[in-house]
């Protein structure tokens, strides 16, 4: 049927606009009981026929304040007799418990048995053939489904004034209704104590109107007016589903009459084809009073009737907060698709959703936890009063809940983005702390890719590897500079001086050389030979030591020039006839100078530069002890340079 179809259908019924509006108030929240529509109900003033299987009425005396009224029209030969008549009433009428379109609902007492009954009868203005119809098929099949979620029939039969007369447990509770609509009912208290509580109580309430669902299609009848203030709660927590007046044949009854809530309808109910009245259209009705609990209003609005009925038939995509449980929001969409095949095939298969969702509220516990967790991690980040070590903690808590979660309900949607949302905040703290092991891990356990992410896991590896080869470089300077590499090498060159030098101090000082008095030219350059030679060897014994980095080969070569540079002195002085005590003089210089350019190596020599200094003023102070004065100073001089060079490698000076 398209759009224009059932607008054309719709006015058949008589649906013309001031009609609609007279009815836009009622219809959209009521019953509707299929007043427009001509069906298979006898016109008023026939008779009803008894539904196959179904006596007579039975006579049923009531005493008290019943209203009165004009009997009711039944089959020939029901009514009041005098036998009835004398018999004293068993039900006495207390008071009215409720009433609605077509009917009053009264409590009684039961005399023979001692207990309250609640009575329902039509009212007056309403008690014509179709009503009565209705009122006794309401009691057929409710008697027919003995079920602990449908309220017991106790008897069905006329008054004394033939009036038709339903006798149902009478249940002591509170419209479902009325507690949606009012978070401060005190029956809350004794339902659902806590706030938290009151979503689970909801749906174990739907579950057992879907268990009564299921035994009635079963027994082949569709309720076709599911909708919360048609659910009654006991006072002990029983869940009734009540008001069965217009349930029908699966199948239908061959009526065209478009009868339920228009707020609530399912697609198919608005079409007046009975053929695809079925269980999946009270399926339909579960979705509907789903949504009615997750958005606080029933699925279809308009300002009119023909609005609300259009919207039924051709329903808009159904929008729920961020706040609604997801798996929630998704059973009432399948319950609620317009194509009954869409839906949930049974009421069975629509409670097992249910209940496979309230088996894992364990996990719906840790969601909200971590949730709650992570919006508080999300809102610290950076702040300064958040240390490393407390946010660490909460973070792992928090994925550690989302991960357990996920272990007990794999297909958890929200779980699962939860969990992509911690371990995103993971990677960026540890991309943050520069951590990029520890980030790329991190990444690799998202369910779904992210590419700003990986980028920026790639952007802190190149700069992280820029700045390892920067440190690499500067490891391989520093090493190149470190005085300590090759010490013992030195300090065992040195020691060699020291020990050739004071030889050759004592030579002249004590020993035979003492006796020549001043070296001659052969002596001096003997001596620097001797000093060459004997270093010069030691040198290429310890070279893989003492060339092993740049600051040891720059030792090398100031050492070597300074024994070269000495010995080339002496030969060229002694050519050119130089005495002795100059160039011995100026030899002093040239070692100040060598001494001075290995401060640059280690700025500590520095402080030995003047002791060479001082023996070349000594040389012209004692010309006659030139070769004593040589000697001891410098060999003091050498000692001196290896105290300086040795304290300067293990403090670490940097070179100047």
């Amino acid at each position: 049927m398209t759009r224009e179809q059932l607008v054309a259908h719709l006015r058949t019924l008589g649906l013309d606009e001031a009609r609609e509006l007279a009815l836009s108030a009622t219809l959209t929240k009521e019953t509707w009981m299929g007043p427009f529509a001509s069906g298979a109900v006898p016109p008023q003033g026939q008779a009803v026929p008894a539904r196959s299987g179904v006596g007579p009425l039975p006579r049923i005396a009531l005493s008290g304040l019943l209203p009165t009224s004009a009997p009711t029209p039944g089959p020939a030969g029901v009514g009041a007799s005098a036998a009835h008549a004398e018999a004293p009433a068993d039900l006495e009428v207390i008071g009215l418990l409720g009433e609605g379109g077509m009917g009053r609902v009264h409590l009684a007492r039961q005399r023979s048995l001692g207990r309250e009954v609640a009575v329902k009868t039509l009212k007056g203005d309403v008690a014509d053939a179709r009503a009565v119809a209705m009122l006794r098929e309401e009691a057929t099949t409710m008697g027919r489904l003995e079920h602990p979620n449908v309220v017991p029939v106790h008897a069905v039969g006329r008054d004394d004034a033939g009036r038709l007369v339903l006798v149902m447990k009478r249940v002591d509770g509170v419209s479902w209704h009325d507690l949606l609509r009012d978070p401060d009912h005190p029956r809350w208290q004794v339902l659902a104590p806590g706030a938290e509580d009151r979503l689970e109580l909801h749906l174990d309430v739907l579950a057992q109107v879907a268990n009564a669902l299921h035994f009635a299609h079963s027994r082949g009848v569709v309720h076709r007016d599911v909708k919360p203030e048609n659910v009654l709660l006991g006072e002990h927590g029983e869940v009734y589903l009540a008001d069965w007046g217009i349930a029908t044949a699966i199948g239908g009854d061959g009526s065209t009459a478009i009868v339920g809530t228009p707020t609530y309808m399912a697609p198919e109910m608005v079409m007046g084809d009975p053929s695809k009245i079925d269980a999946r259209t009270d399926v339909f009705l579960l979705g509907a009073t789903l949504h009615e609990v997750l958005t606080g209003a029933p699925p279809h609005a308009g300002e009119t009737v023909h609005m609300v009925l259009l919207a039924a038939y051709d329903p808009a995509p159904l929008e729920y907060a961020p706040a609604v449980p997801r798996e929630l929001c998704a059973i009432a969409r399948q319950a609620m698709a317009k194509d009954p095949a869409d839906r949930f095939p049974s009421a069975l298969a629509f409670r097992r959703a249910l209940d496979e969702r309230r088996r894992r509220a364990g996990a719906l516990a840790l969601i909200r936890s971590a949730r709650a967790l992570l919006t508080e991690l999300e809102e610290r980040v950076g702040e300064p009063s958040e240390t490393e070590k407390t946010f660490d903690t909460r973070l792992v808590e928090c994925r550690f809940a989302f991960v357990q979660a996920l272990r007990h309900w794999p297909e958890s949607e929200d779980a699962r983005t939860g969990l992509d949302a911690v371990l995103r905040l993971a990677v960026r703290n540890e991309l943050e702390r520069e951590n990029v092991a520890a980030a790329r891990s991190l990444l690799a356990e998202l369910s779904v890719a992210d590419r700003e992410l990986a980028d920026a896991v790639l952007d802190l590896e190149a700069t992280l590897g820029a700045r390892q080869r920067d440190v690499e470089r500067l490891r391989a300077l520093a090493a190149d500079e470190d005085l300590r590499i090759g010490l013992r090498a030195r300090m065992l060159v040195l020691g060699v001086i020291i020990a050739v030098g004071a030889v050759i101090s004592y030579y002249f000082s004590f020993g035979p050389g003492a006796a020549a008095g001043i070296p001659s030219h052969s002596d001096i350059i003997g001596i620097a030979g001797i000093f060459v030679l004997v270093v010069g060897g030691a040198g290429a014994l310890l070279r893989r030591h003492l060339l092993a980095n740049a600051a040891g080969r720059r030792a090398a070569v100031l050492l070597a020039c300074a024994l070269l540079g000495l010995l080339s002195h002496r030969v060229i002085g002694a050519a050119h006839g130089v005495p002795t005590q100059a160039i011995l003089a100026m030899d002093f210089v040239i070692m100040a100078l060598v001494t001075g350019a290995a401060s640059l190596v280690v700025p500590r020599v520095a402080w030995a530069a003047p002791i060479p200094l001082l023996g070349a003023g000594l040389t012209v102070l004692y010309p006659d002890s030139v070769a004593f004065v040589f000697s001891a100073v410098s060999v003091v001089g050498v000692f001196a340079v290896a105290l300086l060079w040795l304290g300067g490698a293990r403090s670490g000076d940097p070179p100047s």
